[in-house]
């Protein structure tokens, strides 16, 4: 699957794509589209080709014209090299039955974690770093963490925690034990 529809408040959706992109490992590029002219003049430029992973963030897709969404399918359908899409919206309702059947639904999860948090665990002692996770139970909410784990870790020179903090996200992803892989994380921390 190549195209994503991430249903999220608008104040949120630059955060949420630029987590879905980190994830990807892909450059993120916002480009508008709400008219069918908008549309056609994406597909020319996906044409072009690209060396790089790039995701193609779609805001405010369901503020898009019913002929828009139309002309967009075909593109949403075919994979093209290197390219992925992420579709935000407010509200499914706005987005065609048709789209959304070829879009792969991104859940975020319900239990928001401040960014303060990820930075004091990176940052912290494993004492601090413990007691942040002794607060995380679901698996919804290790993802919303790791994520702003990943993100805090991403801005600076820290390579071997931002791999440890991958492979814990994944292991989460895949049903890992929650409690068990964030301690597992917290004692790589400490190693490296």
């Amino acid at each position: 699957m190549h195209t994503y529809l991430l249903t999220t408040p608008q104040k949120e959706a630059q955060l949420r794509a630029s987590e879905q992109a980190q994830l990807l490992t892909a450059q993120l590029y916002p480009f508008e589209v709400t008219t069918i002219d908008a549309a056609r003049s994406l597909k020319s430029f996906i044409k072009s080709g690209f060396n790089e992973k790039m995701l193609i963030w779609l805001p405010e897709f369901d503020h898009c014209t019913i002929p828009a969404q139309n002309a967009l399918l075909k593109i949403f359908e075919e994979p093209t090299h290197n390219v992925s899409f992420l579709l935000t919206a407010e509200s499914v309702e706005g987005v065609l039955e048709t789209v959304r059947s070829r879009a792969q639904m991104v859940k975020t999860a319900t239990v928001h974690i401040k960014n303060d948090l990820a930075t004091e665990f990176v940052h912290g002692t494993q004492r601090e770093r413990l007691q942040i996770c002794s607060q995380i139970h679901s698996k919804d909410s290790a993802e919303e963490f790791l994520k702003r784990v990943l993100s805090e870790l991403s801005q600076g020179n820290q390579s071997k925690k931002l791999d440890a903090a991958v492979q814990t996200y994944s292991a989460i992803k895949q049903n890992g034990n929650v409690v068990l892989h964030l301690t597992h994380l917290i004692s790589k921390f400490e190693s490296i």
